[in-house]
């Protein structure tokens, strides 16, 4: 899903899961490039796009939940939460 990762961003709260949960920043790029979409995509009021993905990366089964929006320059991941 993701081809370029400097356009993944992550929420305040995505980053204090991840500490919480010992999952680093690449397992969750793992996540949005090799995972599935386990959560069918949802459009939310905001108009963005929320879904969950799921990877097995370094042994550890990872989910990530997303919100991919688009902005001029393209689309833009903002990773939600992670467990």
């Amino acid at each position: 899903m993701v081809s370029d990762s400097s356009r993944v961003f992550f929420t305040k709260h995505a980053r204090l899961r991840m500490r919480q949960r010992h999952i680093d920043r690449g397992q969750v790029v793992d996540v949005l490039t090799l995972g599935r979409v386990v959560e069918a995509p949802a459009r939310q009021a905001a108009g963005d796009w929320l879904f969950k993905m799921v990877y097995v990366s370094k042994g550890d089964d990872v989910t990530v939940v997303v919100s991919l929006d688009q902005d001029a320059e393209g689309n833009l991941v903002a990773v939600v939460t992670v467990y």
